[in-house]
């Protein structure tokens, strides 16, 4: 049972296949874990596992694929935060008959009205994620790493009680992406928000997770769950790599991931 006080969502023997030309694919099978509540929460696991499907059952958005994916055992959520949820996918997503500061504002306009105050920080987040100067310009005249970041801020500043990540920054070169890592860490902490990422870089799973779920090739199973500890530096991704912490974890995951030859 799902508890209200400590958990956003309660992960209950959940298994799924895909059907298709009268043959079943088992994605995964009896998963069990629950997503404490305010944490980020990492999932990484290798290509095709199924993280993303993962991601998609949690957030409830694969009802329209109901024919041709057959769950089983159950997914807990919290009512009312479920109502208060934003998504982040790998490709940005966003209208383009608005500017990007107006993408920015439809979540906020969505969630509660805009304000002077909402509007100043926007702005402010602008600068903040290295966009200041194109805030009225259309995605079509945006990179594809500047379009990723406009979604990012979107889903950030419509303050969620639940954040669904798969693989937000892939797009983003490695430079702007260790910045955007600090940016991205500070502000779910202070928004205190319920964070499953989906990543395939190890590296960052460690600096920015509160704990990190490790899964199998397909039938994918939970073959590692821990919580990370940095002993220096866990705000700067790129200083906590002097933590001995750091390598640690890395070589953990590594081990688990690391492809084998036939």
């Amino acid at each position: 049972m799902l508890n209200p006080s400590k958990n956003d969502i309660e992960v209950v023997n959940l298994g799924a296949s895909y059907i298709s030309n009268g043959r079943s694919l088992e994605v995964f099978k009896d998963l069990q874990f629950s997503l404490d509540r305010g944490k980020l929460v990492a999932i990484i696991g290798p290509s095709g596992c199924g993280k993303s499907t993962l991601l998609r059952i949690l957030a409830n958005l694969l009802q329209s694929l109901s024919d041709k994916l057959l769950l089983s055992g159950k997914v807990e959520r919290h009512p009312e935060r479920e109502k208060k949820c934003a998504i982040i996918e790998q490709s940005p997503a966003l209208f383009p008959w608005r500017t990007a500061f107006q993408n920015v504002c439809m979540g906020a306009e969505l969630r509660a009205g805009l304000n002077v105050w909402k509007c100043g920080r926007i702005r402010d987040s602008f600068k903040e994620y290295q966009l200041h100067g194109f805030e009225d310009s259309f995605p079509t005249e945006l990179s594809g790493g500047m379009q990723q970041r406009v979604a990012i801020l979107r889903a950030l500043n419509s303050e969620p009680d639940l954040l669904y990540c798969d693989e937000p920054f892939s797009a983003i070169d490695f430079v702007t992406r260790l910045y955007l890592n600090k940016l991205f860490k500070g502000m779910c902490r202070e928004l205190k928000c319920t964070t499953i990422f989906i990543t395939h870089n190890i590296e960052e799973a460690i600096f920015l997770a509160d704990r990190i779920i490790v899964l199998s090739n397909r039938p994918c199973r939970i073959i590692d769950d821990f919580v990370p500890y940095l002993s220096r530096h866990s705000t700067d991704p790129v200083k906590c790599r002097e933590s001995p912490e750091f390598s640690q974890y890395f070589s953990r995951i590594w081990r688990m991931l690391e492809p084998t030859s036939a």
